[in-house]
C-alpha cells in the first residue's frame, strides 16, 4: 500500500495488479480521511457560523456562494475524471480513485496547510489589512484551490494509468 507515492501506485493501477485486499485498505483509508475532514471541518465550522451569525449576517451569502461553487467543482471534477478513464468504456474507475485519493489527499493537507499557514502569517503581521469579509474570502479561495489540485492531480494520474501499461518488471516497491 502506497500512502505517500503516486508513481508505484499509477504503474500497480496500470497494470491492474492491485488485490482486492489492497482495494479495500485504500477504501477504508479514504474513508476514514473524509470522516476527518469532515469531523474537522464541522467542528471549525460550526464555531465559526455560530460567531458569525451572532455577531455579522452577511456572511451567510459567501459560505452559500462557496458551497455552491465547491459542489459544481466536485461534479465536474468526478465527471472529467471519469472521461479520463475512458468514460463509459473505462473500467475499474471507482477502484484508481479511492486508491489514488490516498497519496493526492496527502499532498493536498500540505498545499492547505502552506496556504493557510500563510494566510495567518499574512494576518498576523498586518492584521488591520484584513477584514473579517477579505478573510472569510481568502479561507474559501484556499479551500477551493485544494479542491482543485485534488481533481487536477486525480486526472493526470488517470491519464498516466491509460496510457501504454509498463512492464511488471518496472513497478517500484
Amino acid at each position: 500500500m502506497h500512502l505517500i507515492r503516486l508513481k508505484p501506485l499509477v504503474k500497480q493501477l496500470s497494470l491492474g495488479t492491485c488485490s482486492e485486499k489492497d482495494n479495500w485498505k485504500y477504501f477504508v483509508a479514504y474513508q476514514f480521511l473524509i470522516l476527518l475532514a469532515l469531523l474537522s471541518s464541522n467542528f471549525y465550522s460550526t464555531l465559526d457560523l455560530i460567531e458569525f451569525a451572532i455577531q455579522k449576517a452577511p456572511f451567510q451569502e459567501l459560505f452559500q456562494l462557496g458551497a455552491l461553487i465547491k459542489c459544481i467543482i466536485y461534479f465536474l471534477g468526478y465527471w472529467v475524471c471519469f472521461e479520463l478513464n475512458f468514460g463509459k468504456n473505462g473500467t475499474r474507475f471507482l477502484e484508481r480513485v479511492v486508491c489514488l485519493s490516498i497519496p493526492v489527499c496527502f499532498r493536498v493537507l500540505v498545499l492547505y496547510l502552506l496556504l493557510s499557514g500563510m494566510k495567518q502569517v499574512t494576518w498576523i503581521y498586518n492584521p488591520w489589512s484584513f477584514s473579517d469579509q477579505v478573510f472569510v474570502v481568502a479561507d474559501m479561495i484556499v479551500d477551493l484551490v485544494c479542491d482543485l489540485y485534488y481533481f487536477v492531480s486525480i486526472g493526470i494520474c488517470l491519464i498516466e494509468i491509460r496510457s501504454e501499461p509498463v512492464a511488471l518488471n518496472q513497478i517500484d516497491k
